[in-house]
């Protein structure tokens, strides 16, 4: 089943089942560090491939990248 959500700002249509990780990977936001955030509370490392969404989430996914 499928459920919508706002991500990156944008509306988008995910999987009920979709995590954090899946939603990484998807969006090839892999090969770095990344950082999410649901609703404004960022989400800790080890609940990317436990948290589930629900409807109308606002989710927030950022690759951090280093400069110098």
């Amino acid at each position: 089943m499928e459920m919508l959500i706002e991500f990156n700002g944008l509306e988008t249509e995910i999987n009920e089942t979709d995590t954090p990780r899946a939603l990484i990977t998807r969006f090839n936001l892999t090969g770095a560090h990344t950082a999410v955030w649901i609703n404004g509370k960022q989400l800790l490392l080890h609940d990317y491939d436990t948290k589930n969404f629900s409807p109308g989430d606002k989710v927030k996914i950022i690759r951090l990248l280093g400069g110098g």
